[in-house]
C-alpha cells in the first residue's frame, strides 16, 4: 500500500460526476507533499467551501443523512 501511494498519482475525480470546484478541493487535500497541501485556513476559502458556507446546517445534516442511509 504505502509502495503504490509513494508511486502512483493521487486519486483523481471523474470530471462528468464531479464539479470542477469539488474536483479541485480532493486535489489539493491529497498533494503528496505536506508542503503543497493546502492548511485549514485555506481550504476553508477555496471556492467548494465558500459556495456552501451559506447552506443552514438542519438541511445539511438531513441531506447527509440520506446519502449516509
Amino acid at each position: 500500500m504505502l509502495t503504490s501511494i509513494e508511486n502512483c498519482d493521487p486519486l483523481e475525480l471523474p470530471s462528468d460526476q464531479f464539479s470542477e470546484e469539488f474536483r479541485d478541493f480532493v486535489k489539493v487535500t491529497l498533494n503528496k507533499k505536506p508542503s503543497m497541501r493546502s492548511s485549514a485556513a485555506e481550504l476553508l476559502e477555496h471556492p467548494f467551501c465558500k459556495k456552501y458556507e451559506n447552506v443552514e446546517m438542519d438541511y445539511l445534516k438531513k441531506w447527509i443523512r440520506t446519502v449516509i442511509y
